[in-house]
């Protein structure tokens, strides 16, 4: 999995400021700076905990399937999981 560049963080948090402010009703001392070190701290996560992940799938789900498609079912799950679709 590639680790993400400064400007495909700032291009995450961006709309994230907007949805999470406005659309999820969070708080609005949030800044796109903020946001930028919230999406670097989770990138910084899922590079530390990315073979735990792959460790944990199952058979035959794991050997036939690349990282998009398990990186799309963490995601998926994820979202689900937090009431967004």
């Amino acid at each position: 999995m590639a680790v993400l560049t400064r400007a495909e963080r700032k291009k995450i948090a961006s709309p994230w400021v907007r949805k999470i402010i406005t659309e999820l009703g969070q708080s609005k001392n949030l800044t796109v700076t903020d946001l930028e070190a919230a999406v670097q701290a989770t990138e910084d996560w899922i590079e530390a905990n990315q073979a735990s992940y792959v460790a944990i799938l199952p058979e035959p789900f794991k050997t036939n399937t690349d990282a998009s498609a398990k990186i799309l079912l963490f995601v998926y799950t994820a979202m689900k999981r937090g009431g967004l679709s």
